[in-house]
């Protein structure tokens, strides 16, 4: 008698194994290490202005987070399949700062949860439209930048936080 099972058959031979590794690995490995060292180094930079710039503020939070912005810019102009790199070294970076300063490591995780969300949704509400323009000189890719990068990207990952701090 078959068990009926909900969770995805795992690879059953050596070479399933590679093929799975192989695939996981090609999501991770950025399109140039150079650049993707210059990303971390950015971002890392970034999210320490961000952090000074949050001590003047008594709301308990970053308010304003510059790497959202800058990793969002790089995220529309480089390959889908190198989003997972650059949103991991800016993981790295956003934590590695956060630890530099006494944060709890329960919430410098959920706050780099909902960076990852907020810029995931912007860059991937943003590059789905195959018409899609950078040219933020243009009215309608400036509303767009607006719409999505500025107001719902920032308020869905402000949901997820907000309801993830509820629930734990």
């Amino acid at each position: 008698m078959k068990i009926l099972s909900f969770a995805p058959d795992l690879p059953r031979t050596e070479a399933d194994s590679r093929f799975t590794l192989r695939a996981v690995a090609g999501y991770l490995i950025p399109d140039s290490f150079s650049n993707w060292v210059g990303v971390m180094l950015l971002t890392f930079l970034a999210s320490w202005a961000g952090v000074v710039l949050g001590q003047y503020v008594s709301a308990g939070a970053d308010i304003l987070w510059p790497p959202n912005g800058l990793l969002l810019a790089i995220l529309l102009r480089v390959p889908r399949r190198n989003w997972s790199s650059y949103l991991a070294c800016s993981v790295v970076a956003n934590i590695a700062v956060h630890l530099i300063y006494p944060f709890a490591i329960g919430q410098t995780l959920m706050f780099s949860a909902a960076n990852v969300v907020e810029i995931m949704l912007a860059a991937s509400w943003l590059s789905r439209d195959e018409q899609w323009n950078t040219d933020l000189t243009q009215l309608r890719s400036l509303g767009a930048f607006a719409l999505y990068g500025v107001l719902l990207a920032p308020l869905a990952a402000t949901l997820f936080l907000e309801v993830n701090l509820a629930l734990f």
